[in-house]
């Protein structure tokens, strides 16, 4: 099913056969954690198959055991998960408050910077994807998360 979310190219969203367009922000929401790898992970392999630029921050896992589990479902990409050029993968920490303090001015600086670099070789569609569960922990700035969503 196409949802139509702007003018802008058609993205195949890689999980319950749903497709929109390019530039949207969503929430995923679920109860287990096979529904949270349904979306993760069918979203981020759609990306290797299209060579998307990926970046993705796990909360409930490790980068370590997210490489794993991604290796091991999709061995036609597993090394895509090691190419810095093709997929970022951070903790939550290093992307959102590396300094200890969450900032929606600074995320916003951060991520129109990775924006930038991403696109000095041409223009490249970039999917990402974050668990936001970090959220809920006590981090200075954390009451400022709801701004910069």
């Amino acid at each position: 099913m196409h949802i139509h979310t702007s003018d802008q190219e058609s993205l195949e969203l890689g999980f319950g056969n749903y497709s929109c367009n390019w530039g949207l922000h969503m929430c995923g929401l679920y109860e287990t954690e096979e529904e949270r790898d349904e979306i993760v992970f069918g979203f981020l392999h759609k990306g290797c198959e299209v060579n998307d630029l990926q970046l993705y921050c796990p909360s409930e896992r490790t980068k370590e055991n997210f490489s794993k589990e991604y290796k091991e479902k999709f061995p036609n990409c597993a090394e895509h998960v090691n190419d810095p050029e093709r997929f970022i993968l951070k903790d939550a920490k290093e992307l959102y408050y590396p300094d200890g303090i969450f900032s929606p001015r600074i995320m916003d600086k951060v991520l129109n910077e990775f924006y930038t670099v991403s696109q000095k070789k041409g223009k490249r569609n970039i999917r990402a994807a974050a668990e936001m569960t970090w959220g809920l922990e006590a981090i200075p700035g954390i009451e400022h998360l709801m701004v910069y969503e």
